[in-house]
């Protein structure tokens, strides 16, 4: 009964570390650096670095499909997220005033290390198209 009951249990541990290790997004990120990049008609007027000190923006990543944040010592309620792999995450806002909103980000993500790009879509006002992307870079904690 014991080796029976101690089997289970190690089943139970290897299937849920093969389960976490099958998706690398899953866990906590700290993020290191933003690169911001604004342009009017094609001309760069902002490109800028900021580096974060540690834990001044955390983003987790839970297996079941939401994500928490602490922003600046502000934590953010849970949100979904949907990812399935490949180079696209999508955070939805459920909580936005004017009803859910998302952001897709393009990721590049490996076991340590987690880039989300966001280019947003242009926008012209009296002729002047401005255009403006983010990147930021996060540590796995």
């Amino acid at each position: 009964m014991v080796i029976v009951l101690a089997s289970t249990i190690i089943a139970c541990e290897k299937e849920a570390d093969s389960s976490t290790n099958s998706n690398p997004l899953i866990g906590t990120w700290e993020a290191i650096s933003n690169h911001r990049v604004q342009t009017e008609n094609g001309q760069i007027i902002v490109d800028s670095n900021e580096f974060y000190s540690a834990n001044e923006f955390v983003i987790t990543f839970n297996s079941n499909g939401t994500a928490t944040s602490t922003s600046f010592g502000v934590d953010m309620e849970a949100s979904p997220y949907i990812y399935s792999g490949g180079n696209q995450l999508i955070l939805i806002d459920d909580n936005d005033i004017n009803g859910p909103d998302s952001a897709v980000y393009n990721i590049t993500l490996t076991n340590t290390d987690l880039k989300l790009f966001q280019q947003y879509p242009d926008d012209t006002i009296q002729g002047i198209v401005y255009s403006e992307s983010y990147e930021i870079n996060f540590k796995k904690k």
